[in-house]
């Protein structure tokens, strides 16, 4: 007899292979049909969506960490790809990813194209892992309201201004999550090998994978126990969901042995600078992002779609007439794995982690909701198509800061709704840098001397590196960190001038998103030996400023 599936809902018994008298109440549904050429399908269709909209994104420079670790580390690898371990660009994660583009970089050339590439086509798989998460979800409802869950997961994933947002950078967050949702699917197909590749893939993407990976292993118990329940052998349970987490546990710590032990790299370098701390900070800390996540809709307020998917289970098991247990049972343990993995990867990271750390997540509650809109609607797809149309026009909305701040000025408590703290990283806003980054460089490459050049973290960091892909050859000068003051600030710039380049303009370049940016331009602006070269405005609420050094004198 067909084993059933372990996660609600269960797809119903085929005429003919169901064992003793039929359960009372309606007939079930027909199991549909899944063509082995559909996933590549929606591939197709994912990446050609994503090439459309970010078709200007494919020759972006670098930022944020981007900038400081994973390009470094391609360059580094394009440069020796026959030593994976032996990498000083980003010591702390894994080098799956960045190992990959530099091969590539190496077979092709270093352009900006590559990286942009290699990330579309993990968010195309993305895309298309949700999709088949929905469809199967959807299973037990016919064949139509299986793709119409697959589909409209998909959209409302594609629709969110973090997933556009990582698809449009070049950072591990978005095959750390697509790894996880091929697993995921993997297992509660019961394809033990598959889930094997795809989990030993995860580990060696990102090192907060490890936090993923408990949070798999939460959710193999899980459907370890329910198998039980249902009668099936213990040995062959643990043999399709404990066995891939086993094999893949011995990938990775195969990976970690000869990364400590031959390449002697210290295992502080695996935790940065990060502190630990008390069960109270971590567990305070993250009831705190869920409240506020429950509320601001386009950043991770995917929690509402969780209450819905669970809504729209207990609907679909009392109105259908079927034994509910191993139903929503199966369903809080899919629905319980996004909490945990939230948890893991909170208590992982130990300081307050960025909100794209979370993209891992949103398959789940996206998934999870897609089901019980279409639960809750009847199946009638005329009420469910406005529903989600509304909820993705929320989302479209706040893809980007301008319309974010539109939407403000016309309707500030709205604006409120769909504030995000961190508008750069999150949402498509992170372009207009860029495209400051861009035209900065530009201006001073083209200048008549090749200036010295201040500043802070990012900023400085596009002008000095050219991992970046913004400069070929690094602007001398250095960060504005070390001096808290303009004297020692104006002698250190001076000197370097006198060592290097007599007749170079010194510039001073600050921003509102560099580090203490505020507090170093009142400090620039309060001295008369700088004078305010050019002013910018990248995005909404933001400034960007360039100040040159005049006068080397002492201040009186």
């Amino acid at each position: 007899m067909r084993k059933k599936s372990a996660v609600l809902p269960e797809l119903p018994e085929p005429a003919g292979e169901a064992q003793g008298p039929p359960a009372p109440g309606p007939a079930p549904h027909a199991t549909p049909a899944t063509s082995k050429r559909l996933p590549w399908i929606v591939f197709g269709f994912a990446f050609a969506l994503l090439a459309v909209t970010l078709r200007d994104a494919v020759v972006d420079g670098f930022d944020g960490d981007a900038l400081g670790h994973l390009s470094p580390a391609t360059l580094e690898f394009a440069q020796h790809p026959w030593k994976p371990f032996m990498l000083k660009g980003d010591p702390g994660h894994p080098i799956l990813f960045a190992w990959v583009v530099g091969v590539l970089y190496r077979v092709f050339g270093v352009t900006n194209a590559l990286p942009h590439l290699a990330t579309w086509v993990l968010s195309a798989l993305l895309l298309t892992k949700v999709f088949e998460l929905g469809e199967h979800a959807g299973g037990a409802l016919g064949a139509r309201a299986a793709r119409a869950t697959g589909v409209v997961a998909a959209l409302l994933l594609f629709f969110h201004p973090m997933f556009i947002s990582q698809a449009a950078d070049y950072l591990s967050e978005m095959p750390n999550a697509a790894f996880m949702a091929a697993a995921a699917l993997a297992t509660l197909r019961g394809k033990t090998r598959a889930a094997t590749v795809w989990l030993s893939l995860l580990l060696l993407t990102r090192l907060s994978g490890v936090a993923t990976f408990g949070a798999f292993t939460v959710f193999a118990g899980a459907l370890v126990l329910l198998g039980l329940r249902r009668g099936e052998e213990f040995r062959t349970l643990v043999v399709k969901h404990v066995g891939p987490l086993f094999v893949s546990g011995l990938v990775f710590s195969a990976y970690l042995f000869v990364k400590i032990f031959v390449v002697k790299l210290p295992l502080t370098q695996f935790a940065g600078n990060n502190k630990w701390r008390s069960l109270a900070e971590i567990f305070g800390g993250y009831l705190r992002r869920v409240l506020y996540e429950a509320w601001v809709v386009p950043r991770l307020g995917l929690w509402v779609l969780l209450v819905v998917g669970a809504a729209g289970v207990l609907v679909w098991t009392f109105r259908e007439r079927v034994p509910g247990e191993s139903r929503v049972s199966g369903t809080v343990s899919l629905l319980g794995l996004v909490a945990v993995a939230n948890l893991a990867f909170y208590a992982a990271n130990f300081n307050y982690p960025q909100p794209r750390y979370f993209l891992v997540t949103y398959p789940f509650p996206i998934v999870a909701g897609a089901f019980g809109l279409l639960v809750l609607s009847r199946a009638r797809l005329a009420i469910y198509a406005p529903l989600v149309a509304l909820w993705g026009g929320l989302l479209l909305v706040s893809w980007h800061g301008r319309t974010i701040a539109a939407v403000t000025a016309a309707s500030p408590r709205l604006g409120r709704l769909l504030e995000m703290p961190h508008p750069p990283g999150t949402n498509l806003t992170q372009r207009d840098r860029i495209a400051y980054y861009e035209k900065l460089s530009r201006e001073l490459e083209a200048m008549p001397e090749r200036p010295l050049v201040f500043g802070l973290y990012p900023t400085v960091a596009v002008l000095h590196m050219p991992s970046g892909g913004f400069v070929e050859r690094g602007f001398d000068g250095g960060s504005l960190n070390p001096f808290p003051d303009t004297g020692p600030l104006v002698a250190a710039a001076c000197g370097l001038r006198a060592s290097r380049a007599p007749d170079a303009p010194i510039l001073m370049v600050v921003s509102s998103w560099d580090v203490t940016g505020p507090a170093h331009r009142v400090r620039l602006q309060a001295d008369p030996r700088f004078r305010l070269r050019a002013s910018a405005t990248p995005f909404a609420g933001s400034w960007a400023e360039v100040y040159e050094l005049e006068d080397c004198r002492p201040s009186i």
